[in-house]
């Protein structure tokens, strides 16, 4: 049993862990990936969230663009000043040109902020893949690295996110200022505004997706379209759940603008975007890396104790026991020294040799196979096996000692 640990040596070293510690404390779950991830690369978020802020100074000025140009607009308009009798200028329509005017001078800039966005996001969602694929991260390294694997696809989606956009916000105000002049029917400009607010909310979806795709799978733009959209249709109730939850901080602005903008400052727009990605993984999991050759699935997963296939046995016998059952379950060919052997490299060995090298290596490993399949299919009875089994200390092969095995010969004496 081992020796407890004093108050000093917890202190200093952490608590006292039982021995199963690796595999019981090991995120089981995604809900508990991403609070691990949280918790252990927080500074690292902190950092990203900070580069990000950096990258997305082009798209702060376009809004604050926008709101200098509604202030400028509606002060070329009339709407409480003192007009002069008798002249009474209708303003049906004036606020909304004013955000026709404001909207067509700022957002027309969204694309040129979308390229520097994507620079950022680039490098930020590539660290994030790895983190949640709990591999080791160093921010610089791989954020350069992510940059150059991803940049032009990232910036592809994002432009053209940023003109539909564009386009979208335009076709609203124009919806309201036709309902407000009377130039339109009223209920078909509500309709057309509603219809583009969901198109809004289906692309927003979509871009999320296409941004943890990009770099996870090396996919074809089209082909990133195609799944995005599949995955934004089929998901719809779980995709605005956990944009809802990534967007915590976007929501916390609308109601607190000061404790909202800190919170987005410091860690709300990376911890947004680790949730997203997150919950993307589980996605990947579950419909496509099933069907994706050579696609590793639960990176970051861990089955605790007794949740695996070995079910309630592996429960009673225990972690620590866990390789040697696992083991044991499939019949491994005993070793013989005539079936099978690997040829020996020469001194002096060029690629022939190499080839028949391997050669034989994988006649070995087809010969292993087949033994497996012979003895699942009951052509071979492992009680015929007897001869083969491990002997201990002073015993042949047969289970006799030494001694009894008789005198040795005079050839041996010699």
């Amino acid at each position: 049993m081992a020796k407890k640990k004093g108050i000093f040596a917890r202190f200093i070293e952490g608590p006292e862990r039982s021995e199963n510690y690796a595999r019981s404390t090991l995120p089981s779950n995604r809900w508990q990936l991403g609070w691990d991830i949280f918790k252990t690369n927080f500074t690292k978020l902190v950092l990203l969230n900070l580069l990000l802020v950096l990258f997305s100074v082009p798209l702060i000025v376009v809004f604050v663009l926008r709101s200098g140009s509604v202030n400028l607009e509606a002060s070329r308009v009339p709407f409480s000043g003192f007009i002069s009798y008798p002249f009474v200028p209708s303003l049906n329509g004036a606020a909304e040109f004013v955000q026709i005017r404001a909207n067509l001078y700022s957002l027309i800039f969204l694309p040129v902020a979308a390229l520097f966005l994507a620079f950022g996001l680039s490098g930020v969602m590539y660290i994030l893949r790895n983190m949640v694929w709990t591999e080791g991260v160093f921010v610089g390294s791989d954020f350069w690295r992510g940059v150059k694997s991803n940049f032009w696809m990232m910036a592809l989606t994002l432009v053209l996110y940023s003109v539909l956009i564009f386009c979208s916000v335009m076709s609203i105000c124009f919806a309201r200022y036709l309902a407000a002049v009377g130039e339109g029917n009223a209920v078909l400009m509500v309709i057309a505004e509603a219809v583009t607010y969901v198109v809004i909310a289906l692309l927003t979806m979509m871009v999320m997706h296409m941004l943890t795709m990009t770099v996870t799978y090396k996919l074809k733009f089209f082909q990133l379209v195609r799944n995005a959209f599949i995955l934004t249709i089929s998901l719809i109730p779980t995709n605005i759940f956990f944009i809802a939850f990534a967007g915590v901080g976007v929501l916390l602005y609308m109601l607190s603008p000061m404790l909202g903008g800190m919170l987005l400052l410091i860690i709300g727009i990376t911890g947004g975007l680790l949730v997203w990605t997150d919950y993307s993984h589980w996605i990947y999991d579950r419909f496509i890396n099933e069907k994706v050759p050579g696609a590793k699935r639960n990176r970051g997963i861990y089955e605790k104790p007794g949740k695996d296939a070995l079910g309630e046995e592996l429960a009673a016998i225990g972690e620590q026991n866990f390789d040697t059952v696992y083991l044991n379950k499939r019949p491994v060919k005993p070793i013989t020294d005539y079936d099978v052997e690997i040829m020996e490299l020469p001194q002096s060995y060029g690629r022939d040799d190499l080839r028949r090298l391997e050669e034989s290596k994988e006649a070995m490993r087809r010969d292993s196979d087949q033994y497996v399949e012979d003895v699942l299919s009951g052509k071979i009875k492992q009680e015929d096996l007897s001869a083969f089994k491990p002997t201990g200390d002073g015993e042949n092969a047969e289970g006799e000692t030494d001694d009894a095995a008789g005198e040795p010969s005079d050839k041996d004496k010699k």
